[in-house]
């Protein structure tokens, strides 16, 4: 390949990236507007919502503040389901940031409301990432109890990407673990999803 060719690919991926980080912050500027100007509480919720969800990994302070802002006014108004959402992004959050403790509280608390208002697919969702925070911290066997867990879930409701996350997981930790035969076999489960 030679020099100049080298160059077009570096600059074609620095401007794709560019590109995608502009849209993505259009996308949360638009989504702060609405939260500040929408007179409807459950579009508002929503916004503070996925606001939180893009800030996760970038701003994860901000991203708590939304978070929080989305509980509050869900609690407020009795939504339910947007509660258990904020709780659960709010865990992510703290996921992300390595605060295991704070994330499993709030993933507990986010699956007692899903649990209440039968929302199986978040419940599912809550013990996959409870799931992962004890496979980041190395405790595999507690990390494969939810990870099945949240397997049974996915096979009941019949919710296909669910289970391939899950068969996913299962498998990382089978990897870890040097179970290398069996990971690939749930890695090919994971697939076929």
């Amino acid at each position: 390949m030679t020099i100049s060719l080298q160059r077009r690919y570096i600059l074609l991926f620095i401007t794709t990236f560019l590109i995608t980080v502009g849209k993505a912050q259009v996308n949360i500027d638009s989504l702060i507007k609405v939260s500040q100007t929408t007179q409807t509480d459950s579009v508002k919720a929503k916004a503070l919502l996925d606001i939180c969800w893009a800030l996760k990994a970038s701003e994860p302070k901000q991203a708590i503040d939304y978070g929080e802002k989305a509980l509050d006014l869900s609690r407020s108004n009795n939504f339910s389901n947007y509660e258990a959402l904020a709780l659960k992004n709010i865990a992510t959050v703290h996921l992300f940031q390595g605060n295991y403790e704070k994330a499993e509280n709030y993933y507990l608390a986010a699956i007692k409301i899903f649990d209440k208002i039968n929302e199986r697919i978040g419940v599912s969702s809550c013990y996959n990432n409870i799931g992962l925070l004890y496979e980041w911290k190395g405790e595999f066997e507690i990390a494969m109890e939810y990870h099945e867990r949240s397997l049974n879930i996915d096979i009941e409701i019949n919710n296909k990407d669910g289970e391939a996350s899950s068969y996913n997981n299962i498998g990382n930790i089978l990897q870890n673990q040097g179970n290398y035969k069996k990971s690939i076999e749930y890695y090919i489960k994971s697939a076929k999803k």
